[in-house]
């Protein structure tokens, strides 16, 4: 054997990706419709988890056990490699394996085609992660390397600063600082190396107008990559340097200076829309509170909360509404508050509550009597607006940052537990957390015991999935929710046209759309796509939030007469 043929079979048995020949099989009109593995290297031997021996003289259909759109891409890409005398190169997720591959193939020569599959599972992963992020709210969002340079920006970057995110990936966030922060900013960059979160720290940004910009930036290294938000603060410093200058003039200044410099104060350190204290004031008052806590040893407690699918509220009634909901919201939390609480809005949907000389349990009555008057107190337009609230009590000399951190998870995880409830930040509590429990309410008796039963039954099987995530259940607990899920719309929908329900049609029309979804959603699990996680959202938001407690409802008080008119006539 030669040097370049011994190099070549080497190269061949020991290479990283996966490698093997094709000998095009064609049908009776000459176009490719299999092909027979011909050889196959080690790589792919444990790509596929099967020997050389089971593989090769194989047709390419028996050895991909699920023939999709994939498989017959596959094959007409080999088709057109072998027309074409040129390179193709296809990415897909291959199911039965559970990896994403990039395949490179080119023609040997006209019925032989060889193929090159690297694994980018890694490298899909990742990105479907980063889209994940800046797609999670409206602030500036940016993922970056541990050097600061970065990697994936969001649109908000373009409105607020002006660059296209083309001109913004890959290059390094020093080049565009002011030169006065570019030394705190390499500090910063220097701490976020070490692992260490960094929160409210602010710097100026160069616009693409060549003005700066004050942003205030949160940023928490994960792995090799650094995860940041920003927020524009620009007027808020405007605001505060003009409230500096009307103090260093009070001593000079007549009454009418003086009440123009509370006014001044009372627009930096309120929220213009609510009318209540924002971050700013929270900022000035924090150190004296948290020391009067230590040096007396009182307890304080935070209260952190967000209106729920507040996004569908402007969505459907348009900002001026939505804003009419964030005041009647205030309206009702000072209702409950006692004097010493200091309540914040901090943006957006999101308020906090400072309650001191609070324990846990005192602020979680407190949650809880405010969630109640929030469910049961619709606004005049928009309906009921519900809240999710997280509630930690501070631990002797812990530190803000900390202390918001845990009520902020805790809110979080009420997020992600149904919405509309209190969670407190305790270790006793954490185990309980990561189940979800649907519970029955009563509104949701529709009269038909055929009907609430199934409803049960949907709610059963609904819980058991989403607590199923990431198990080898998921695929049999799926089967059954969508089994039940397509029973019990045909038995809706039959009873209904019994009943000569006249929104029967429309109703029935609301049930496919819903199985459509439902199984875009399956196919798209199965495909590797999406985690089981995205089917949170369907059965919380669409199935039961938007049908059963919106659309469902529309017919209770019908069902209700038909079947007690038909409990009358019947014989006794």
């Amino acid at each position: 054997m030669s040097n370049s043929s011994h190099y070549h079979r080497t190269l061949f048995e020991r290479s990283p990706n996966a490698i093997a020949y094709h000998r095009l099989l064609r049908n009776d009109t000459g176009a490719v419709c299999d092909s027979l593995l011909l050889h196959v290297n080690p790589t792919l031997e444990r790509f596929f988890q099967r020997p050389a021996s089971e593989l090769i003289g194989r047709r390419f259909l028996e050895v991909y056990p699920h023939y999709s759109e994939r498989t017959q891409r596959f094959i007409s890409s080999l088709d057109e490699a072998s027309r074409s005398q040129t390179e193709i190169t296809l990415s897909f997720h291959a199911h039965f394996i559970g990896k994403w591959l990039r395949t490179t193939l080119f023609a040997l020569d006209a019925d032989t085609v060889a193929s090159i599959s690297t694994d980018i599972t890694q490298e899909v992963m990742q990105e479907m992660e980063f889209t994940g992020f800046l797609q999670s709210n409206l602030d500036m969002l940016a993922v970056g390397d541990k050097n600061g340079r970065f990697i994936r920006v969001n649109q908000e970057f373009e409105n607020i600063l002006g660059y296209s995110t083309d001109e913004l990936e890959g290059q390094l966030v020093t080049d565009f600082i002011h030169p006065d922060d570019l030394e705190a900013t390499l500090a910063a960059l220097s701490t976020l190396q070490e692992e260490i979160p960094l929160n409210q720290f602010i710097n100026r940004y160069r616009c693409k107008t060549g003005e700066y910009k004050y942003l205030e930036w949160r940023a928490h290294p994960i792995g090799n990559y650094i995860y940041a938000s920003a927020r524009d603060t620009s007027e808020r410093r405007r605001l505060e340097k003009e409230l500096q200058a009307v103090n260093a003039k009070l001593s000079e200044q007549t009454a009418l200076l003086t009440t123009q410099n509370h006014r001044l104060q009372l627009q930096a350190t309120t929220d213009e829309l609510t009318g209540l204290y924002n971050r700013y004031f929270l900022d000035q008052v924090l150190d004296e509170l948290l020391d009067r806590a230590d040096r007396y040893n009182e307890t304080i407690s935070l209260v952190i909360f967000d209106l729920d699918r507040f996004k569908k509220v402007n969505d459907t009634w348009g900002h001026p509404v939505g804003d009419e909901v964030l005041k009647y919201t205030t309206r009702l939390a000072k209702k409950h508050l006692r004097r010493a609480d200091i309540l914040v809005r901090l943006g957006g949907e999101e308020f906090a509550l400072l309650m001191p000389q609070t324990n846990l349990n005192d602020a979680i009555q407190a949650a809880e009597k405010l969630r109640q008057a929030l469910e049961t107190a619709p606004h005049p337009t928009a309906g009921c607006t519900t809240a999710s609230f997280g509630v930690a009590e501070r631990l002797r000399a812990e530190s803000f940052k900390r202390w918001y951190k845990r009520a902020d998870q805790a809110m979080y995880i009420a997020k992600e537990s149904g919405r509309n409830r209190v969670m407190p930040s305790s270790i006793e509590d954490a185990h309980s957390l990561t189940n979800i429990d649907l519970h029955w309410q009563p509104a949701w008796n529709s009269g038909s015991r055929e009907i609430d039963s199934q409803h049960h039954k949907l709610l059963e099987l609904a819980t058991l999935l989403l607590n199923q995530r990431g198990s080898l259940q998921t695929e049999k607990n799926l089967e059954e929710l969508t089994a039940h899920i397509d029973f019990h719309f045909s038995a809706e929908a039959r009873l209904l046209a019994k009943l000569h329900y006249e929104g029967a049609a429309e109703h029935a029309q609301l049930h496919q759309k819903l199985l459509a979804k439902f199984d875009q959603l399956i196919q798209t699990y199965r495909d590797g796509a999406i985690r089981t996680s995205a089917f949170f959202s369907f059965i919380i938001d669409d199935l039961i939030m938007d049908h059963m407690l919106k659309e469902d409802v529309k017919f209770f008080s019908f069902l209700r007469q038909k079947l007690a008119e038909s409990d009358s006539h019947s014989p006794s």
